[in-house]
């Protein structure tokens, strides 16, 4: 395999890459010189754990103590957030939410990485919420599906 130098980017700097590379073939072929597939670099975002998603993602609000964010183990900040649920919370987020962007901002993260996320640092503040199977998935999805009918309504008026 060609050593390109490129074994320090995030699978995401190399998905840009990709994307910047262009469409189709060449971007594939970028990543097949790399010695890489996108399916790899899709895998690699669902099996990535709700503490590296945090680290990567939500510690840039969650760890900063920016203003209504509640803040990794601080029970006090969570404590309310923790009463509306697993499926409620994480959906709200995903779709953004008290000043919260969608997806904490990273319009490319899967639902299962962004809630995995949630899991740990509802964790951190005590919460005893498990990583999501399928059916925690499937709740979460349809909680999304009602923000997202209740957002498009609002909009409507």
């Amino acid at each position: 395999m060609i050593n390109l130098g490129l074994q320090g980017f995030s699978r995401n700097a190399l998905l840009k890459i990709g994307v910047w590379i262009g469409q189709g073939r060449s971007a594939h072929c970028l990543f097949l010189l790399l010695g890489l597939s996108l399916t790899q670099l899709l895998q690699a975002e669902e099996s990535a754990t709700g503490e590296h998603v945090y680290q990567e993602v939500c510690s840039t609000c969650h760890g900063q103590n920016v203003p209504r964010a509640p803040q990794l183990n601080n029970r006090k900040h969570w404590a309310p957030l923790l009463r509306e649920g697993q499926a409620v919370l994480t959906s709200h987020g995903w779709v953004g939410v008290r000043g919260m962007p969608a997806r904490g901002g990273k319009p490319d993260l899967s639902l299962v990485a962004f809630s995995r996320a949630v899991a740990y640092m509802a964790r951190s503040a005590g919460g005893h919420w498990p990583d999501p199977d399928a059916a925690m998935l499937a709740q979460i999805e349809k909680e999304v599906a009602k923000r997202e009918a209740a957002r498009r309504k609002r909009m409507a008026r």
